[in-house]
């Protein structure tokens, strides 16, 4: 079923039948149920490609890691999901296997399916992509492992120097 079929079946525009769907604008409680009743009797489910064209923002982060293996990063994807699931967003999840041609080819695929962010941990220098997604409007956060690039980018790392440091200076003092 379309969304044109809900609408001619309950008697009301299309316009109102996605103002139910969105739950948004004035509609009589007697026009909800109408819809309502149409939807589930079509067994109607919007059409999210569509959706997601519309509003522009498919509402999933593609995370690109070097091993999904690595409890580090298994660790980051399990935070990243609990945040994203407050706000109705989803996960698309890539393993390059530190491969810089797998990385590229993820790149590809994960701007093609216009995804609403990136988090990327990168394996490689050439940073040619980062214009791609500046171009699209797709923001991107480094983890772990960053791209050498001239300016300010946006990313989540530790500090291996003063880490270690730190470490150092724990096993003196014991």
């Amino acid at each position: 079923a379309k969304l044109k079929d809900i609408a001619q079946y309950s008697g009301v525009s299309i316009s109102t039948v996605s103002r139910v769907i969105n739950n948004s604008g004035r509609i009589s409680d007697s026009t909800r149920k109408r819809v309502l009743e149409a939807i589930r009797k079509f067994d109607y489910h919007p059409n999210e490609v569509a959706r997601n064209l519309k509003f522009n923002n498919t509402k999933t982060v593609g995370v690109i890691v070097v091993d999904i293996a690595n409890s580090f990063f298994i660790n980051v994807i399990k935070g990243l999901e609990s945040v994203l699931k407050l706000h109705d967003y989803n996960i698309l999840l890539c393993n390059s296997d530190e491969n810089e041609n797998t990385e590229h080819k993820y790149l590809e695929l994960l701007l093609g399916k216009r995804i609403s962010g990136l988090v990327l941990a990168t394996v490689s220098d050439n940073v040619d992509y980062i214009k791609w997604y500046e171009d699209a409007g797709i923001p991107i956060v480094f983890i772990d492992n960053l791209p050498n690039l001239d300016g300010d980018i946006d990313c989540v790392v530790i500090n291996n120097q003063k880490a270690a440091y730190e470490i150092v200076q724990y096993l003196i003092n014991i």
